[in-house]
């Protein structure tokens, strides 16, 4: 479908992000141990950068180890152990999987713009529902993941955004809105 774009109509173009639900249905099937980055954000996902596609994969990985985390209940008591320490094992494998992301991401240089992205870009978690995600959500949860979380870089993210705001949160500066009513202004 083609959306018409000039100045004067703006874009009614959504961008199109992938849904939490449907990558942790796609990785929930997998065994823990090999669970590697392009099954979580693949092909089809229409991420439009790496720290995009790095915040993408950490929100579902997160949801994943939670879920892992919080095993079904049982009468069994044995079978309830089992699966606990099944869960716990798995959460941990996760848990290393996400420093393996972050780390990687962190290899090369990054701007504070990379930095907040992956810490509070949103997405849906169900294609249907207006319920979103974002790592910072996940990390603020009383069972997160302490590596991640201590992470220095994490840390700073947290206190940067605190003192000055997050890109997603600031307002436009006086370029973007002189650009956006010369875009909408009465063509001269």
């Amino acid at each position: 479908m083609d959306y018409e774009n000039t100045p004067l109509l703006g874009s009614n173009a959504l961008p199109v992000v992938p849904s939490i639900h449907v990558a942790l249905k796609r990785v929930a099937v997998l065994d823990a141990n090999q669970i590697r980055f392009h099954d979580v954000v693949n092909d089809e996902s229409n991420l439009k950068d790496h720290p995009t596609e790095v915040s993408f994969a950490l929100c579902v990985l997160l949801h994943l180890r939670k879920k892992k985390k919080q095993p079904p209940p049982s009468e069994d008591l044995y079978e309830s152990w089992l699966a606990h320490k099944t869960g716990t094992g798995d959460a941990d494998v996760l848990e290393d999987f996400i420093m393996e992301i972050w780390t990687l991401f962190l290899a090369e240089y990054r701007n504070v713009r990379d930095i907040e992205t992956v810490l509070w870009t949103t997405f849906p978690l169900e294609d249907r529902n207006g319920r979103t995600s974002r790592v910072v959500d996940l990390l603020a949860e009383t069972d997160s993941p302490t590596s991640l979380l201590s992470h220095p870089l994490v840390v700073a993210g947290f206190e940067n955004a605190w003192r000055n705001g997050t890109g997603y949160l600031r307002p436009p500066t006086t370029y973007a809105i002189l650009t956006r009513y010369d875009g909408l202004s009465t063509p001269r």
